[in-house]
């Protein structure tokens, strides 16, 4: 994790030792990266950078005070964790860095993987476990990342902007979601696109993408001190009980239980 405060514009060098898988998460923050032919990287807010690479000797130019988050994977690592077809698949050909995958984390499965990896109130030997996990599990996700960008080529620019603007159309109406055929209707895509590019760009369907949300965003809302009957309504949920059974399936205990005991949920 780098914390960065500055006064002005400023560079950093970044030298692992060996060849990284690199996953590289930007919390805040304006700046840029040497990339290769020449080319700059503009690393934005909100996004994520998964980059696989001979030698990472990178020259970041920072214009901005920001927090980034870089999680180094060693090649040995990766190769104990890999068979050697999928490693040869994903791995870096001519250039020394290649980048496999890249897009915003935010209101997605990343965000409270994030947040739980920052999390330091729990007992180190219990930290190192969840770390490990998380870190884990993030790297499943990158690898989807890496297989669904073959489908996307399929998808124009605009269909991936438009893709993006269902997302956020999704995020924006969790108490009166939009059907399928109005989400369609909204972002000018069709029913194909919308329903094959949202699962090949987000990893989920539009309906599972909006459950994920509802039940973070109920959780937050029962930390906060929320009853049940109007977190149920502020997600989108007409009957508390299909709110607290589908609460229950999610996250393996009642929505009471939150605000009762301020239970943890599951890793």
């Amino acid at each position: 994790m780098l914390e960065i405060e500055i006064s002005t514009e400023c560079k950093l060098v970044i030298k692992p030792e060996k060849y990284h898988w690199i996953l590289a998460f930007i919390l805040s923050g304006d700046l840029e990266v040497d990339f290769c032919d020449n080319k700059r990287l503009k690393l934005i807010a909100g996004n994520y950078y998964t980059l696989n690479c001979l030698e990472f000797k990178r020259e970041i130019r920072i214009d901005t005070s920001g927090q980034i988050m870089l999680i180094a994977l060693t090649d040995k690592f990766m190769q104990q964790l890999l068979s050697p077809k999928i490693i040869e698949g994903i791995s870096y050909h001519s250039s020394n860095i290649h980048l496999l995958a890249h897009g915003s984390f935010l209101n997605t499965r990343m965000q409270p993987i994030l947040m739980d990896i920052m999390d330091d109130g729990k007992p180190d030997y219990i930290r190192r476990i969840l770390i490990e996990a998380k870190i884990l599990e993030l790297l499943s996700m990158q690898l989807h990342q890496t297989n669904d960008d073959k489908t996307t080529d399929a998808f124009s620019e605009e269909d991936v902007k438009r893709l993006n603007e269902a997302r956020q159309t999704v995020a924006a109406n969790l108490q009166t979601p939009c059907s399928l055929i109005d989400l369609a209707r909204r972002t000018g895509l069709n029913d194909f696109k919308l329903k094959k590019g949202f699962k090949a760009l987000f990893g989920q369907t539009v309906f599972g993408y909006l459950n994920e949300l509802r039940m973070e965003t109920a959780y937050n809302y029962l930390q906060a001190g929320k009853t049940v009957g109007e977190v149920a309504e502020l997600v989108g949920y007409k009957n508390a009980h299909h709110f607290t059974a589908a609460f229950k399936k999610k996250f393996s205990f009642l929505p009471s239980q939150v605000t009762r005991s301020n239970v943890n949920k599951p890793l």
